[in-house]
């Protein structure tokens, strides 16, 4: 572990000592990120124009699920958007070699070979997000929620970057799998909403198939209530045996990766 941590943290200075030298696509990167996300949340601004809840919540509750939802993509997108290059630039262009011959594991140097920067403009709008709605809400951090919170976070982030992992790993048995990751993706865009307003499959769907709402939704629920749902106890195990899970459906179709030869 020391020796990943080691190597992890000499490409990551690498990598930040790169971005200095080119600071303007930095804040261009950061800006275009925050215009993104302004504009998700003058739509459901929008919305709110013409009802005052939906399905029992109120839009302080939706823009508490979408902060949620945005913090734990942040982290995915921060640390591990490089699973979306899996399927071209290291499968059909052959880089994919270069990683197995490498004395690591080869998922390893996938996720450290990149850090997304533009993610940090979806964590700052995220942490603005739900500063506003705790407030609107009454609802105060103590130290413990705060802890628990933070952990759901970082569970979410999990989250999505396994089911990216699970998806963009086909692309060693397929050649076009970009059109399913990118369907996957954008199932998570329904789990700004609370899941109680969509019908049973949808629920199941985004709850135990393609779990989105375990990394926006439930901790939500679970923050609002004391902890004291039933999804509270399960998050971070879930979250941990999905990734699991992940990881056997990574190291599954790696086993049919064959190289390019180039």
């Amino acid at each position: 572990m020391k020796r990943y941590l080691k190597v992890y943290l000499k490409m990551l200075a690498a990598h930040i000592k790169s971005l200095m030298q080119y600071k303007f696509d930095f804040l261009i990167g950061v800006i275009s990120t925050v215009s993104l996300q302004a504009a998700n949340l003058a739509m459901i601004w929008v919305i709110f124009q013409n009802v005052t809840q939906i399905k029992g919540y109120s839009y302080e509750h939706i823009l508490l699920i979408y902060g949620t939802a945005l913090l734990a993509k942040s982290i995915n997108h921060i640390f591990f958007d490089n699973l979306w290059l899996l399927p071209q630039r290291y499968v059909q262009h052959g880089e994919m070699d270069r990683l197995l011959t490498k004395p690591l594991n080869p998922l390893f140097y996938l996720i450290a070979e990149r850090w997304q920067e533009d993610g940090i403009g979806n964590l700052l709008v995220g942490l603005f997000i739900v500063k506003d709605a705790v407030a609107k809400l009454n609802f105060e951090f103590t130290a413990f929620t705060l802890v628990i919170y933070t952990i759901f976070i970082l569970m979410g982030g999990l989250l999505y970057a396994s089911i990216n992992l699970i998806t963009s790993s086909f692309s060693f048995r397929f050649v076009k799998v970009f059109p399913l990751i990118e369907l996957v993706h954008d199932l998570n865009e329904f789990t700004r909403y609370p899941i109680y307003i969509f019908d049973k499959f949808f629920r199941i769907l985004l709850t135990w198939i393609i779990p989105f709402a375990f990394a926006s939704f439930y901790p939500v629920e679970a923050l609002l209530d004391g902890f004291k749902s039933g999804y509270s106890f399960i998050i971070i195990p879930f979250a941990l045996l999905f990734s699991l899970l992940a990881y056997r459906i990574w190291l599954w179709n790696l086993g049919a990766y064959s190289s390019t030869g180039s």
